[in-house]
């Protein structure tokens, strides 16, 4: 059989994350770590663009809504499993990267028998954040502080647990507290953007981030520690989908992957900032440090939604686009959004009407 685009990026993530296990057993070399886990984070984007782009093209009009939330279930669910897997080795052992190695060497074996046709390229989409800032202040604004947020506490969130005493189950349940708190609220908080505007929604978020991440920068008692990280993910990672929502409500028929690409961009950008930014906060007020900046991202950006809310009038939510869980995946992703068919619709019509 032919050797095509999924097949090469499949092939690809597999043996780099064999390559990775191996290599791990050099501990010493920091730098050849660091640059092996870039490469992998590389191929596995891929490896994620080319699956995104594949249940887009299979699926239609009547069904993307579906595969969306299944697809964003699915892969909040899975990040939940790999938290807990954790606990089936010692975390410094190479047993967990072999694991990782033969998990993604059996997810290989359904893409490779496959008898599906491999998804067509993608389009080239122009990003033009200074149009998504100009239209959409606050969801840019947002989709910023919300990467930085969470971008810390991926990156950092078990050497906060470590630090202040956890053990690795305990961590994995701190870990896995945060996502489930998103999960369960994203769609609630995206209905109730629905009902009323965006950013009273977005502001009200932020606050209430701060107002959770308080005790877990002073030092919650072991009694209150999980239901204030739950609450935290709770009102923290679903800013993004909200975000993302409010943009497209300003974007013009056509425009939603572009723009929804653009927020993207800033997301995980200000993902990659926030860790190290945050390290320093823990370096100088010790574990409590990473919710202290947490708090101080989000009441930063609280700040700049009241001026906005302030200076801009309030739209009309009737006009608005409905909400759509989403996760934080690849552009690829956004192609699956019912929404992009209606914008599509729209933009055929005001032709025929041109015409």
């Amino acid at each position: 059989p032919t050797i095509n685009g999924p097949f090469i990026i499949c092939y690809l993530s597999m043996n780099t994350k064999s390559v990775e296990f191996f290599l791990h057993l050099f501990e010493s070399h920091k730098l050849l770590i660091n640059l092996l886990r870039m490469l992998t984070g590389i191929t596995i984007s891929g490896l994620y663009m080319i699956l995104e782009s594949w249940l887009n093209e299979r699926s239609t009009p009547q069904t993307r809504g579906t595969l969306l939330s299944l697809y964003t279930l699915i892969n909040l669910t899975m990040l939940i499993a790999g938290q807990q897997m954790v606990n089936l080795a010692a975390p410094q052992a190479s047993t967990l990267f072999a694991l990782a190695a033969i998990l993604i060497s059996i997810a290989v074996i359904p893409v490779s028998l496959t008898t599906a046709l491999a998804p067509a390229p993608l389009a080239t989409t122009r990003i033009d954040l200074r149009a998504v800032w100009r239209n959409s202040p606050v969801a840019l604004a947002g989709s910023i502080a919300s990467g930085i947020v969470t971008g810390a506490f991926w990156s950092l969130g078990p050497v906060y647990g470590r630090k202040i005493g956890l053990e690795t189950f305990d961590i994995t349940l701190l870990m896995s507290s945060a996502v489930i708190g998103g999960a369960l609220l994203q769609v609630p908080l995206g209905r109730l953007s629905d009902r009323y505007d965006r950013r009273i929604v977005l502001l009200a978020c932020s606050l209430l981030g701060i107002v959770f991440s308080l005790p877990l920068a002073i030092g919650a008692g072991a009694s209150v520690l999980l239901f204030a990280i739950g609450a935290w993910g709770a009102f923290t990672m679903t800013l993004y989908a909200i975000c993302l929502a409010h943009a497209n409500d300003h974007a013009g028929p056509g425009e939603f992957v572009s723009v929804g690409t653009a927020i993207l961009l800033a997301h995980g950008a200000a993902g990659a900032v926030g860790g190290p930014v945050a390290s320093l906060c823990m370096e100088l007020l010790g574990p409590g440090g990473l919710f202290a900046f947490s708090a101080a991202i989000l009441a930063l950006y609280a700040l700049g939604t009241v001026f906005r809310l302030r200076t801009r009038v309030r739209p009309v939510v009737d006009e608005t686009e409905p909400f759509v869980a989403v996760g934080e995946g690849t552009p690829a992703a956004l192609e699956l959004d019912p929404r992009v068919d209606a914008a599509s619709t729209a933009t055929r019509a005001e032709d025929r009407e041109a015409a």
